[in-house]
């Protein structure tokens, strides 16, 4: 009898051994993978010290002054960059009543005006190379010109030239505006008209009409040269 409750309480005690051998296993596993992970985070903080750690010698004995001077020359190479031109599609006449107009100023003398319209401005000033500009009705349809070359004036002015779209070189397109006046000499395949503003309103008129106006075909354009007669020698 005695023996076999020895028997029973070694075969009880064998799977309870092995139980808490187990549980100690997995404490110290436990331990150990926190370990790893408090090392695996000190790893991680060691690395941003470390790059810190490694700066060149020039930029870490840097005084306040060297550094507000870089600063001063970047933003001044910053300032000579000059800013982008994009091209645009402008459309700068706005119709204008033509008796509204000459409320204003009058019309060329013997010339009927095609058109009134108003001129906002700085209009032509701000026109760019590549530009695309809307023209005014001109009585004979729509056409819009590309913008090929700007030049200022000394007086202030600007002069813009270009040529009709899909025209290739064939028809040109003068326009230019002052401090208080602006011009434009615009040639189509419909003929050559003159566009003339003051103080942001103006008139278009037919080239032809003008020529009729202030040419007189009646008279010949010759000019005949003035000669000297010789001078008596005493």
């Amino acid at each position: 009898m005695k023996k076999i409750v020895l028997v029973i309480l070694v075969m009880g005690l064998v799977p309870l051994g092995y139980f808490s051998f187990y549980i100690s296993q997995v404490d110290s596993s436990v331990s150990v993978a926190t370990n790893s992970v408090e090392l695996s985070l000190d790893e991680n903080l060691d690395v941003p010290i470390l790059e810190y750690e490694v700066l060149d010698e020039k930029e870490e004995n840097l005084t306040l002054d060297e550094v507000d001077k870089a600063l001063v020359l970047d933003s001044k190479s910053l300032e000579e960059i000059e800013p982008e031109i994009v091209e645009e599609r402008k459309d700068i006449w706005v119709q204008a009543d033509i008796e509204d107009v000459e409320k204003k100023f009058s019309a060329k003398e013997g010339v009927s005006p095609l058109n009134a319209i108003k001129l906002p401005k700085n209009s032509i000033k701000n026109l760019n190379v590549g530009d695309t500009v809307l023209l005014p009705n001109m009585g004979s349809g729509e056409f819009e010109a590309k913008i090929t070359e700007r030049k200022r004036h000394k007086n202030g002015s600007v002069t813009v030239t270009g040529n009709l779209i899909g025209s290739g070189n064939q028809y040109a397109v003068v326009l230019t505006e002052g401090q208080n006046m602006s011009f434009g000499t615009v040639n189509t395949p419909n003929g050559s008209f003159e566009i003339e503003t003051r103080n942001g309103v103006g008139y278009v008129y037919s080239t032809d009409d003008i020529d009729r106006a202030y040419i007189d075909h009646s008279k010949s354009d010759v000019l005949v040269p003035h000669i000297d007669k010789p001078k008596k020698i005493r």
